[in-house]
């Protein structure tokens, strides 16, 4: 338990510099290059995986709480389909295309990546008309 928690806290220490509040297609373009789902460099993988997964979790309950709360849910995802981390890279990054299409670079680069990947989970999964 004890080499477990010094483990974590040196995987903590070394990746501290790659962390951040909230990251922008810029940032995200910088660490993910096109055509390279994940960066050769382990650390940095865990933290942009566990951060874009944080982002598309939250916005999963979101949209769940949402349909509980009698309102209309932000994207209707069939209901065995489990998203993971990858699944959420390839979207933003056909997003991030699809957006750069009617964007300019400055103003695309700015956009925070939770916003592109509500996008793009509200055009992949689009809840049915009622």
């Amino acid at each position: 338990m004890r080499n477990t928690l010094c483990g974590i806290l040196v995987l903590l220490c070394i990746g501290s510099h790659l962390l951040w509040a909230d990251m922008t297609v810029k940032d995200y373009r910088e660490r993910f290059p096109q055509g390279q789902l994940t960066p050769t460099d382990t650390v940095q993988r865990l933290v942009a995986f566990a951060y874009i997964e944080g982002v598309g979790h939250g916005i999963q309950t979101a949209s769940v709480v949402a349909r509980i709360q009698g309102n209309k849910q932000l994207y209707c995802i069939p209901d065995k389909l489990i998203l993971t981390g990858e699944n959420y890279m390839g979207m933003i990054d056909r997003e991030i295309k699809e957006q750069a299409r009617i964007e300019s670079e400055e103003v695309l680069g700015k956009r925070p990546l939770g916003v592109v990947l509500l996008y793009a989970l509200t055009e992949t999964f689009a809840c049915p008309s009622k």
